[in-house]
Parts: C-alpha cells; structure tokens; sequence
C-alpha cells in the first residue's frame, strides 16, 4: 500500500496542530510540564528486576553474617529500594518496608495522572480536528459549478484529514 496519497500539508497542519494547540490551551503550564517529564522519563533506563535481586542478595547475605541488629544499609542505587530496606533494617519490620512502597507507588501516580489526562485530551480532540479539515476541504468547493480536478482534490484531502 502506498502511503504517499495520505501525506498532505494542510490535512497535517489543520489536524495535528490543531490537536496540538487545543491540548496546549486545556491541559495548562503544569500539566505541560509534567507530561514533559513523563515523556522524558519514558527514556531513561528501565528498572530491572534482575539487577535489583542482584543487588539485593549483598544486603541479605550482610543480614544474615551481621544480623539485622548489626548491618549498615548499602544503598543499592535505586533510591525506593534503598529507603525501603533502611527502613526494613531499622525497625526490623515489614510494615515500614510496606508503607515506604505505597508512598512510591502515590507519588508515580501523582506524576503520572496529569500525563495521562493530557494525552486524553488530545486522543479526545484529533478527531474533532480530523472533522474540521473535512469541513474545510469541503467549503473549498467552487460554488458556481464542480469542476472534476477541484472536486478530487477536496474530497481527497476530506477523506485524508478524516482518516
């Protein structure tokens, strides 16, 4: 299939920078920022599971030479494990450890929420803008008769901005 027929300037313009823009307008400065970050974090190295249970094994075979009474927490490198197990080792408990993991988890989803309404938004608002490049292919039309090549031309571009 070629995909040549669908790529066309003004469809683009009118659908994905009207999608852009009306997102920008709703979402706000904060929003912006945070689906920014988001967008970033999505970038750097994933966690690994391995690497932590890697990492993890030095702090349980230092538990188990020094005892919990005994051991000096390592960090690890990522920084809720390293917390959690602190917090572990210093109360001796696993309610600390459970409760350090929790406010992890709220805090992600305190980050990740206003990515998620923003790209709501815009999933909302492309076709409301696919419909717009429709209505303006169309209003193109000559009004004093159909010429064939004018004609091809708008209903193309109707049909690519709807897509």
């Amino acid at each position: 299939m070629a995909f040549d027929p669908l790529i066309d300037g003004l469809s683009a313009t009118i659908v994905v920078g009207g999608t852009v823009l009306a997102t920008v307008l709703r979402s706000g400065p904060r929003e912006l920022a945070q689906t920014a970050r988001a967008l970033v974090a999505m970038f750097r190295p994933r966690f690994s599971a391995e690497q932590a249970k890697a990492d993890l094994a030095g702090q349980v075979s230092a538990i188990r030479r020094d005892g919990v009474l005994r051991v000096n927490p390592r960090p690890i490198g990522d920084r809720e494990f390293d917390e959690a197990t602190d917090a572990l080792i210093r109360s001796r408990s696993l309610d600390p450890l459970i409760e350090r993991h929790h406010a992890y988890r709220r805090a992600r989803l305190t980050q990740s929420n206003p990515a998620v309404r923003t790209f709501a938004q815009a999933a909302e608002l492309g076709p409301v803008f696919g419909m717009v490049g429709t209505l303006v292919s169309l209003s193109g039309l000559p009004s004093d008769g159909l010429d064939p090549g004018a004609l091809n031309g708008a209903i193309s571009m109707a049909v690519v901005t709807t897509l």
